[in-house]
Order: C-alpha cells, then structure tokens, then sequence
C-alpha cells in the first residue's frame, strides 16, 4: 500500500493514481479534490475532467492554459492505462514542467511498469499504487471493523472477512447494514452475518476453481454465466480466481514443507470453516498448473485494461483455455 498522500495540496502537481481497487482509488481521488475545491477561487469551475482513451489533445491544451480567473484548478484524467503512444511524450513534457496553478490527477487501472513511459511518468509524478495484496486487503477490512460501534465475535469476524477482504467497496454499506439489523446490540454473531449480510460471488468462484480443476469446460461457463447475470464484473471475478489460484499454490508449496493442515490454514489466512475445501481443490491443481494459470489470468487482465476488448469474451476464452490445459 502507498504512504498517505500530502495532506496539503498546491498547483503545480502531478498525481498518478492507479491500481486494481477502485474503493480506494476512488476515496484518494475524492480527497484530492476536496483540497483543490477548497483552496479554488470559484469551486464550481475548479474541477475538469478529460478521459484519456479519447486522446489526450485537449487535456494538454487546457492544462497548460493559464486560468484567467488564476487560483487553484484541478484536472482529472480518466483511462490513462488506454492513453495512445502518440501522446505520451507531450504528457512527458508536461510532467516535467507543469502549470503553477493546475493540480493533474491521472487515473489508471494496471499498467506495465516494466514500459519506459511508465517507469519515467511514475518516477516524475507523485504516484500511488492501490493494489493491496490478500493480507493488506484483509487488515483494511479488519480496520473498518474495528472502526464501528459493534464487536464481533471470533467466528463472525472470520465470516465477515472472508466475505469482503477481496471485495473492500462492498464492507462499509454491509456494516451499514449489521449495524442497522443489531439495533441496541453490540456483538455480531455467525447468525447475524448470515442474516443480513450479501453474499458475495466466493461460493460461485470456488465451484468454477473446482470446475476448472475437473477439466470440465461446459460446466465452467455455465457458472460463469450465472456470475454474469449475478451482476458480477469480469475483472472482480478474474481478481478473485487469480487469488484462489495464488491460495492453492501456497498450499501445495507448504505442503511440500511437510507442514500440517492446522499451519497451512494459518499461514495461508483460511477460515478453517473453508479450509478442508481449499486443500480437497489444491490436491487436484500442480504447481505447475497453478503458477501458469496466474500468469494466463494476469495477461488477460492487461490485456482487457490496455485493448478495450470484450471482457466478457476474453473472460470465456481464458475459462476454455484454463480447463483445456
């Protein structure tokens, strides 16, 4: 996870923003331009917006137009991660001398650090990678938890991070809601979890990881389809299946240590209410298979990011590819 950010915005900065978890992209870029908003002469014009996949022509050409009002404006570009060849070397240029009165936030989804374009932009920006691994994902979740006026029992606080440390902008309106249903009470149990909390897609992704693990490719779609009329967004869902793999991979690669089942779950995070089924699908799956199907997942998430191609069709090319092989 990044540092926090300034607490004091000025003009003249640049913000690259990007990673794989909107909820807190989404809650940086919404701080951001909180500052600019209340250090902006006339707040209703101080907040511009430009999407990048579109080019970036007239973001260039407004940042480096001098306000005739002066004060502080911001700028937001959406899509960097999309932006054309073309442009990156003004951008460049931009970043290298920008304009005293405008604060330029760009947000991106993933993008290939490995590129010189990123490498140089990242290293001349103020730049913050939100792309919390399982643990980070987990203690933001137990943090928001810890935040509220409810307490939660051992087994409830297992069920609840389970549930939500892979999906972060779901936690805080599902503990709206346990909040809401315990009244006057104080200790959240297993029972009140079940009873009002979502449940979110874990159950359909881990039959798909066993479908997967089966060969069994009519059957893999068939729940894939379900997630889709579920609601459920292709990358979320190649997020979640591409961290069951990295679990059954850490399980097979302890197992070979010669640890016991009780320190597997322990080192690995599992709920031991899940955890015999992790073990039962981990015994199905190589090391071998594991490690090239995260890489499969990684390149078709890169490559729906940087293309703009059909999420859903690269998402059911890969479930085909993943039971073929």
């Amino acid at each position: 996870m990044p540092p926090p950010s300034p607490a004091k915005i000025k003009g003249g900065e640049v913000y690259f923003i990007h990673g794989s978890e909107e909820s807190l992209i989404k809650a940086e870029i919404a701080r951001l331009k909180k500052e600019v908003l209340s250090e902006a002469p006339d707040p209703s014009t101080a907040w511009t917006l430009y999407d990048l996949a579109e080019g970036a022509g007239q973001l260039l050409a407004d940042v480096m137009t001098v306000s005739f009002f002066g004060g502080l404006r911001g700028v937001l570009a959406s899509n960097a991660e999309k932006l054309g060849e073309e442009d990156q070397p003004a951008l460049l240029r931009y970043v290298e001398s920008p304009s005293p009165d405008v604060v330029l936030v760009l947000r991106a989804g993933k993008v290939d650090g490995r590129l010189k374009f990123w490498k140089d932009f990242s290293a001349k920006a103020k730049t913050f990678k939100f792309d919390p691994k399982d643990g980070e994902r987990r203690a933001i979740v137990a943090q928001k938890m810890r935040s509220r006026k409810i307490s939660f029992s051992r087994a409830a606080e297992e069920m609840f991070l389970e549930r939500f440390q892979n999906r972060l902008s779901f936690a805080d309106a599902e503990l709206d809601k346990l909040e809401t249903y315990l009244g006057g009470a104080k200790t959240v149990e297993v029972a009140d979890v079940e009873a009002c909390v979502s449940t979110p897609p874990l159950h359909s992704v881990f039959k798909l990881v066993d479908m997967i693990g089966h060969k069994k490719t009519e059957a893999s779609l068939e729940t894939l389809k379900t997630l889709k009329d579920d609601g459920e967004e292709p990358i979320m869902l190649m997020g979640m299946i591409a961290r069951q793999f990295r679990i059954l991979l850490r399980i097979n690669t302890l197992k070979a240590q010669r640890l016991n089942d009780a320190e597997i779950a322990a080192k690995c995070g599992l709920n031991s209410y899940y955890a015999s089924g992790y073990f039962a699908q981990a015994s199905k799956l190589s090391a071998e298979t594991l490690k090239k199907n995260i890489v499969r997942l990684s390149q078709a998430d890169l490559r729906i990011k940087s293309s703009g191609l059909n999420e859903w069709h690269v998402m059911e090319q890969e479930i085909i590819s993943l039971t073929a092989t």
